[in-house]
């Protein structure tokens, strides 16, 4: 019969992360330089094209205020105003974009961006999901230890191997989107960045003889964990 070391190792779920990565596609240094005054920029919200899959209206609230807190810590002059306030004051923004997706047609209808004005958003940011894709795999993997034993005098007196043959089960999470900047007064676009990232969830069955059968895989890492790091990545490519 084969041993199971550690026992420990037969259900630990483990979330295996690293950083995101982010990609400045667009800056007008002229139009952001108004961001050093005291304005208002407002979430405006997120949004998928037509093959992302987006989260339910609890998560995507969770992933917006996310990224409202990084924004308000990022510039400390500058006043974040949320999601939730729009949609109070606008009503709620389209989930899939109908306008041109780079323009601020592609969340908010006219109608909407007047009323966003009066909020007295001087910016919008939208954020667009383009990718939100999930898979399991497995793994297999080997270590060796040698165990020494060592007499009165502390000389190695015997040597024994022992292998531990590891079997891992992996739910896996990637994601991509899109952060756009718009100017709410003409409607130009001022700032667009890009973040993708992936994360997994993971439990591992342990064997000295041989590799194990693997564990039942457990659940993917949630949407707004993947797109916490995401939200930093593109915030510290926003304008200075």
């Amino acid at each position: 019969m084969q041993s199971l070391i550690p026992l420990s190792c037969l259900s630990a779920a483990l979330l295996l992360t690293s950083c995101a990565t982010s990609q400045l596609h667009y800056l007008d240094e002229g139009a952001a330089a108004a961001l050093k005054d005291e304005q208002t920029v407002v979430v405006i919200g997120l949004l998928g094209d037509q093959s992302s899959i987006l989260p339910d209206s609890n998560e995507r609230s969770r992933i917006l205020n996310d990224l409202e807190t990084r924004l308000s810590k990022k510039r400390k002059k500058l006043v974040v105003a949320s999601h939730g306030t729009l949609e109070r004051k606008a009503g709620r923004v389209r989930s899939k974009g109908s306008g041109s997706r780079n323009t601020l047609s592609y969340a908010l209808s006219s109608s909407q961006q007047a009323k966003a004005r009066e909020l007295g958003a001087d910016f919008g940011i939208i954020v667009i999901l383009r990718a939100n894709e999930t898979w399991c795999s497995v793994n297999e993997s080997s270590s060796t230890e040698e165990i020494h034993r060592y007499d009165k005098e502390g000389n190695v007196i015997a040597c024994r191997v022992e292998t531990t043959y590891t079997t891992t089960s992996l739910a896996n999470r990637k994601a991509r989107a899109d952060y756009v900047l718009y100017d709410m007064k003409t409607g130009a676009k001022i700032w667009e960045c890009s973040s993708d990232y992936s994360e997994s969830n993971s439990r591992s069955n342990c064997s000295d003889h041989c590799f194990p059968p693997p564990p039942p895989h457990p659940s993917p890492p949630c949407l707004h964990d993947v797109m916490k790091n995401m939200a930093a990545a593109a915030v510290r490519k926003f304008p200075k």
